[in-house]
């Protein structure tokens, strides 16, 4: 005849976590525990039932993805010989931006050589208009831009 688990039987480590949560079940367990396993005040016993003890790192899965395995270290796309048209992911072309910003450059080309005078005369102002309003922003990008390459430079 077979022994049946009582109701006093300890559940194994890693069931203690979903049974933490109730104190009533907790309490007779840590009284159980020898004398010479007795956890310091504040610090619980690593498998203690206790609610909010601390939950061992073993038991802690790791929340970063796994790094991919890259043969040597390398990426496929740094191996010589790998062509790219057999990767899985499919670069195509969006054919709505495509075309929208085609026709824009096209009817832009098509204004300046049907209309000189007039394109001058409204490209002239424009600019004029953003570097007395905007000439300021200009020159912050632009030693935003100088102050960055310097630092590539240097830091390598």
């Amino acid at each position: 005849m077979a022994s049946e688990p009582t109701s006093t039987s300890r559940p194994p480590a890693a069931d203690l976590r979903d049974s933490a949560s109730d104190p009533a079940d907790a309490a007779p367990q840590a009284a159980s525990a020898p004398a010479s396993e007795a956890p310091l005040p504040g610090r619980p016993l690593p498998d203690s039932p206790v609610p909010g003890s601390p939950v061992p790192d073993s038991l802690v899965p790791d929340p970063r993805p796994e790094e991919p395995d890259y043969p040597h270290g390398l990426h496929p796309g740094l191996v010589p010989g790998v062509p790219v048209d057999r990767n899985r992911i499919r670069f195509g072309l969006d054919r709505v931006v495509f075309g929208i910003t085609g026709t824009l450059v096209l009817a832009f080309v098509v204004w300046g050589i049907l209309a000189l005078g007039a394109i001058g005369t409204v490209t002239g102002t424009a600019i004029g208009w953003v570097m007395r309003n905007l000439g300021w922003l200009f020159n912050l990008c632009v030693a935003g831009v100088l102050l960055f390459m310097l630092y590539l430079a240097f830091s390598r």
